[in-house]
């Protein structure tokens, strides 16, 4: 019943975690990860001409130009690929910075209190209702994975699916639901 469910759950995820973590597999993941990392010259001058034609052209848009021309492009998410590209070329066409003048008059204003400073970080950094944040669910499984591989006894396992319920909230949280 139960008990034999956890097990298979133990092993399967131990297993998961052996191939997973294996040197060449992990060598090969990482290999996979920095060709995609690294920033493609064509892609990145179809982008400039593109905003340079047309500045509020979508990212999506961009986004499938750029996977037609490079399919490779399309193992990136889209956020990925905004903040890879696009992105760049818009901070790199902004204005300049402000001039000294204008710069000092900023540096006179009175900071605000710190705590201040932390609410308004806290509401920057909530993310809008239906947002799914995938690296903060990963790192969710990834945790719980790795707390029931290092389990030695069953009452172990036992008190990790007894606790579920945390990783559970974590993901919903991680997936946008409030």
């Amino acid at each position: 019943g139960i008990l034999t469910f956890h097990i298979i759950f133990v092993l399967f995820h131990s297993s998961l975690l052996d191939i997973l973590m294996h040197p060449a597999v992990h060598h090969q993941l990482r290999e996979e990860e920095s060709e995609v990392a690294k920033i493609n010259e064509k892609v990145m001058k179809l982008v400039e001409g593109e905003l340079a034609k047309k500045p509020d052209t979508s990212t999506t848009e961009l986004f499938q130009k750029a996977k037609s021309a490079v399919p490779h492009i399309g193992r990136l998410s889209l956020r990925q690929f905004n903040a890879r590209y696009p992105l760049q070329i818009k901070r790199r066409s902004k204005k300049p910075k402000a001039a000294p003048k204008a710069r000092a008059a900023k540096a006179e204003k009175p900071a605000r209190p710190a705590r201040a400073r932390r609410a308004a970080a806290t509401r920057r950094a909530v993310k809008p209702e239906g947002t799914v944040d995938r690296d903060a669910i990963r790192q969710t499984f990834m945790r719980f994975a790795s707390e029931v591989a290092a389990a030695k006894e069953p009452q172990d396992v036992f008190k990790l699916m007894a606790q579920v319920d945390k990783y559970v909230d974590s993901v919903v949280k991680a997936a946008g639901a409030r």
